[in-house]
């Protein structure tokens, strides 16, 4: 059953066009701080990861809200499959590139794959209540904290989300719990009255930007991180200062043993970093280097270490 095309609503448009905003302004800084530009240690923060999930959730609402507004009425199949053929390859595309620059932590489930694939199970939810979406949705939620196995931590299962340890990867949004968000958008859709929001384009600049942002959000979010962190390689490699001769061996250690410890590059980068820096700031750099540590100093360095692990997400 076809039906005829949902009027663009500004409203909704420049909520993903914030959206947007907050995302680069998130990888704006998660830029800065792996390349060294700023403190490494920020974007394993609490708060930053907060704010990441925080703009991963929202992008999840407003797909549900979208799926309800084009196909709450009946399934346009053509238009449905179409933009989950665009979703998918743009999510396939993530993957690629970050495999290429990422390796060790490339994006296999991230917010893409999560949108395209949720916006397939959630079909059926479009014509039931909204009452009853809602539930599935706290299920959604709470079976993770219910269900953590390490047969699902196998890697053809973890993108489901019930395994008892993450993957490394920078940018990963298993089903479960996050297909919670997906269904919340489809009962909020379902529950409101959206012609009340079919009002005027927004009349100052900020606001038609956003709204443009929003529009063509699949691009944005495709083009953005490969410019920001392009240029930014580019001023690190002018103004990063590289490690001195004294401290090479150090690194070149420290980076096997973490290694060792099954951790992937990007972590060892700031681990050892961060061994460095605090070595030095806490005047143990010397003594460690001639091996002439007291018991008290030795016990001092294991305390940075371990501090460095845990700031570095080591696992």
């Amino acid at each position: 059953m076809s039906q005829s095309p949902a009027p663009r609503l500004p409203f909704l448009d420049k909520a993903r066009g914030i959206a947007l905003a907050a995302m680069v302004v998130y990888h704006f800084v998660w830029d800065l701080s792996f390349l060294g530009l700023i403190d490494p240690a920020l974007r394993d923060s609490l708060l930053w990861s907060s704010f990441a999930r925080l703009i991963a959730a929202s992008f999840l609402i407003l797909a549900g809200i979208g799926l309800v507004l084009a196909h709450g009425q009946g399934l346009d199949r053509a238009k449905f499959l179409r933009r989950l053929a665009l979703v998918a390859g743009a999510a396939l595309l993530v993957t690629a590139g970050t495999w290429l620059v990422f390796p060790d932590a490339f994006v296999f489930f991230g917010i893409l794959h999560a949108i395209a694939f949720g916006s397939v199970l959630a079909l059926p939810f479009l014509r039931l209540p909204f009452w009853l979406t809602l539930l599935a949705a706290g299920a959604v939620w709470l079976l993770p904290f219910l269900v953590q196995s390490p047969a699902m931590a196998a890697p053809a299962l973890i993108w489901i989300g019930l395994g008892d340890r993450l993957p490394n990867s920078t940018d990963f949004v298993p089903v479960f719990p996050w297909f919670g968000f997906m269904l919340l958008g489809v009962a909020i859709g379902r529950l409101v009255d959206w012609s009340r929001f079919a009002g005027p384009e927004p009349a100052t600049r900020p606001g038609r930007l956003l709204v443009t942002a929003g529009r063509r959000s699949l691009l944005v979010y495709l083009v953005h991180q490969p410019l920001l962190f392009g240029t930014l390689w580019l001023v690190a490699l002018m103004v990063v200062q590289r490690p001195d001769p004294e401290a090479r061996p150090f690194l070149a250690a420290c980076h096997a043993q973490c290694a060792a410890n099954g951790a992937d590059a990007p972590t060892c980068t700031r681990l050892c970093r961060c061994a460095l820096e605090a070595t030095r700031a806490e005047g143990l750099w010397t003594s460690l280097m001639r091996d002439q540590l007291s018991d008290c100093q030795r016990t001092r360095v294991e305390a940075i270490s371990r501090r460095c692990a845990e700031m570095s997400s080591l696992r």
